[in-house]
């Protein structure tokens, strides 16, 4: 993976890095680039989330418990906390992860959201200082992930006649 600044200059990267050793990553599941430049990266093969900064390298390692997976969206709320995200038998779950307590101290599960598709890399982003999740069509609603570590609805858009459906644009 490379790390670039906002205009593109290179920064770093962490070919090298991939492997079993102790600064490796086997299967980077997802990753995330925080406000300062540091790359995390959640290692799902071995439940490790592993920090790069330039020009360290691994700055941390942060070993995960047995039920933290299935994760496929990873974003850091405060210097503690991470939300980890992912599709349970039918239901996303938000899980919501202390690294001081090394523990999933929350989960939030609910069959009525749309679930993750791991080909698809925005379903949670920051804006404005708020963390959004954006489900995947045919949801048309919005969530923000909430001070008190709850997923709510902000948005839900509605064309009215203006509406149109996948299936019949996919028969054109």
């Amino acid at each position: 993976m490379e790390n670039r600044s906002s205009i593109g200059r290179f920064l770093y990267t962490t070919k090298g890095s991939n492997g079993g050793g102790p600064n490796e990553y086997i299967l980077a599941q997802t990753f995330n680039v925080q406000d300062d430049g540091t790359l995390v990266i959640f290692d799902a093969f071995v439940r490790k989330m592993k920090q790069y900064r330039y020009p360290k390298g691994v700055v941390s390692v942060h070993a995960l418990p047995e039920d933290i997976l299935p994760v496929i969206r990873i974003a850091k709320l405060n210097s503690d906390t991470f939300l980890l995200a992912g599709n349970d038998r039918g239901s996303v779950k938000f899980k919501f992860y202390s690294k001081e307590q090394q523990r999933v101290f929350k989960t939030l599960s609910n069959r009525q959201l749309p679930q993750f598709m791991s080909t698809r890399a925005e379903d949670l982003y920051w804006y404005n200082r708020t963390l959004y999740y954006d489900p995947n069509y045919p949801s048309n609603t919005l969530y923000k992930v909430t001070d008190q570590l709850e997923v709510t609805p902000v948005l839900q858009l509605d064309f009215g006649q203006a509406n149109f459906s996948m299936d019949y644009l996919l028969k054109r």
